[in-house]
Order: C-alpha cells, then structure tokens, then sequence
C-alpha cells in the first residue's frame, strides 16, 4: 500500500505505462515525486543516495545497468521498501542479484498497452530465493482479468502446456490507430492475442517463456529464449545474454548466444556451452556463441532481437 509518506523516484519515460500509470498512483494516494531528467545509472544512484526514496518503478534493463555501476557497492539502498518492475522478462541471474543487494520488496507486473495496465501480478511475499522457478513467474491475474493459454489452432491448452497467451480485460483498447485489419489478427471475440508464449502450472501461476515470433524451431523441436537466457545468466562470467536463432543446414535453425561479458572475463564459448550442456536438452544448448561490448536495446529496454539476427540472416530466402 502507498501513502503520503511515499517518494516514488520517477526514472521511466513519462509516455510508457511503467511512467504514467506509476506516477497518477503516487498522486492518488497522496505521495510524493522525484524526477530525474534522464536515466543514467550514476544519476539514479545519486538520487537514491540523497533523496531517501522509498519507491524505484523500473524497467529491468534499468536494474541491469544500474548493478553494472561500480559506485552501486558504495550506494545506501535503505530507504526503498519497495521496487516495482515491468516491461520486459528479466533473468533468473538479474532478479536474484537484486534481491540480494536490495534488502526491500519487489514486484512485478505483466501487461500491455493494449490492455491499458497491468494484467498479473507477482507479489513481494512471492519473490523467494528459495523458490528459483518461481522468479521466472509473471504473477497470477489480476481481478476481472480473465487469461487463457492457446494451441495455435485456437484451443485451450491444460495447466503445464504452452501455448499463447490470451487476456479478456474491461479495459482493453477499441483497436490500433488507421489499422483495422492489423487489430482484426490479434482480437477475437473480446480475447486479445498477446503473442507472448506461456504456461500456467497447477498453482494457477503463469510463466511467459518467449515471443512467439522469438522461438526458435530446431530439428522440429521448440527452443524458448528465455529458457536458455535465465541458464546463461546465472554463469558467473556472463553480464547480459540474449539468444536468437540463426540459419542451419542440417537443423533449419540452430542456437546462438550473443554475450556481453562481466569486467575480468575473457571470451569463453567452450565453457558456456558446456555450462548449459550440463544443465539444458542437447538441442537447447548454443551451438556458438559471439561476445559483445553491448546488446541493442529499444526506447523501453527490451532487447532488438531483430537487429541482433539480421547478420545472420543476410541473404536467407526465409528468416526463420
């Protein structure tokens, strides 16, 4: 619950949901705003350091970067009791090592624009290191949010099946701006198609585990990216990691990671191929793995997945 005696420290773009929708809660119950004109690791350290506030709304890629700051290690976090993120899936590696230098609460909403806000929640008491499988979660539904998981032939799929996920909300949007046909192939009968691949296990937890135009098919079996990322980013030599397919020969597509590595690590493919042979389905595993000093990423965090596979597929007559 916020009051008056909240600060939330305002760091998301005033356009996106993360922003807006934090900000009118604030005011609503009677808190108070610290704005910082731009985000920059150092500067959001500083703010918490002299400003005490007690509310960080964040993207995960903001924790990321904020955690590679050196200066994090000098920075008194005390005064946030809770942080709240969303807008992106964040690894097993990431949350875990938030959890462990933020001694406060932290949650996590999923939603979408479309939706108009959040659509589940994974609450504080949620976030247990002793449960890793359960930091994967992106919550349960909210009130008068309906969800359903589907086969692509538009049938419900059981608990621990994958599938898309799709969301019923009084709030959803009348349709995208000039585009007709564009919301006629995602809306359906007052189901919105999110596009996102997930399960729900038997505790009515949902999992978000890929996009579904991110999956990867190899040898006619089905690799999720997240999968693979949440095992790479728990190697002590890995920074940032995302994983894309990329065209083969024998297999249609084959694994990649694409790494970025912590100070004081070298290039290291054999042992990270090998740490998520040990852990992961053969097929799973990357095939190779390139190192980079940076990951593209868009106006909201997110990793440009596209533009990370476009060298790779130069000149492919399909690209997938």
């Amino acid at each position: 619950t916020w009051s008056k005696d909240d600060t939330l420290l305002f760091v998301a773009p005033n356009f996106h949901l993360l922003g807006i929708g934090l900000t009118i809660q604030c005011f609503f119950n009677g808190g108070s705003i610290a704005v910082v004109k731009a985000f920059a690791p150092k500067l959001v350290l500083n703010e918490i350091q002299h400003k005490k506030p007690t509310i960080l709304a964040v993207a995960p890629v903001m924790i990321q970067m904020v955690l590679d700051e050196p200066d994090y290690v000098n920075t008194d976090f005390s005064s946030i009791r809770e942080v709240v993120y969303a807008g992106s899936a964040i690894s097993l590696g990431l949350i875990k090592k938030a959890v462990e230098v933020m001694p406060c609460r932290f949650m996590q909403f999923y939603g979408s624009t479309e939706s108009g806000g959040a659509i589940t929640l994974l609450r504080p008491e949620e976030h247990d290191l002793n449960n890793e499988h359960r930091l994967t979660s992106c919550g349960k539904p909210l009130p008068l949010i309906d969800v359903k998981v589907m086969s692509p032939d538009g049938v419900e799929v059981p608990d621990g099946e994958r599938g898309e996920m799709w969301i019923r909300v009084p709030s959803i949007a009348r349709g995208y701006r000039n585009k007709p046909k564009a919301w006629d192939e995602v809306y359906e009968n007052g189901w919105f198609k999110t596009g996102d691949v997930a399960y729900r296990d038997d505790e009515g937890f949902l999992y978000i585990v890929d996009r579904a135009k991110d999956m990867i098919v190899t040898g006619g079996e089905n690799v999720y990216c997240s999968e693979v990322e949440n095992c790479l980013s728990l190697h002590e030599a890995v920074a940032k990691v995302a994983v894309i397919g990329i065209p083969s020969d024998r297999w249609g597509e084959e694994v990649k990671a694409c790494v970025v590595l912590n100070d004081g690590f070298s290039e290291c493919e054999g042992d990270l191929i090998n740490y998520a042979k040990e852990r992961l389905a053969g097929y799973k595993c990357p095939k190779s793995v390139d190192f980079f000093e940076a990951l593209p990423v868009g106006g909201t965090g997110k990793v440009l997945k596209r533009q990370l596979r476009e060298p790779y597929w130069d000149g492919a007559e399909r690209n997938v």
